[in-house]
């Protein structure tokens, strides 16, 4: 298991680099049931961003998904239950489409580098002061 990833403060990411078919075959014995490793799985995940959210945001009364699992409606409504007194719903109520909002971002940032306009935040990425982020290049 990777216990520093859930201790580190915001911002962070992860994905397969830490979560992946190895790291999880390391926390099982081998006779699980696959629909109790999904659900595990399932509940780390909403244990994950709850704590996050409690334990760096717990003055935040909205709280709006996005991105791969915002569809899933099994994690949508487990987050509602473990927020509560919180507003979970999906960034779509915000007229940002959540399955687009990624490529929104992207779009953006392309549009800063063509500008000319640093698109980092040092105050979120920890960089050592802002940054063009990207280059173009002619074919």
């Amino acid at each position: 298991m990777s216990p520093q990833f859930f201790s580190l403060p915001p911002p962070k990411s992860t994905g397969r680099e830490i979560f992946n078919v190895a790291w999880l075959e390391g926390c099982l014995s081998g006779h699980e049931k696959p629909e109790d490793v999904q659900a595990t799985l399932m509940q780390l995940t909403v244990m994950a961003i709850t704590n996050s959210i409690l334990d760096y945001f717990p003055d935040a009364t909205e709280i709006y998904l996005c991105g791969g699992g915002a569809r899933n409606k099994t994690l949508t409504s487990k987050l509602q239950t473990s927020l509560p007194g919180k507003k979970v719903e999906l960034t779509d109520i915000l007229g940002a489409n959540a399955d687009w909002l990624e490529a929104f971002a992207f779009a953006w940032l392309a549009k800063q580098t063509l500008l000319g306009i640093p698109s980092n935040l040092p105050s979120v990425t920890n960089a050592k002061g802002t940054r063009i982020l990207g280059a173009i290049y002619q074919a």
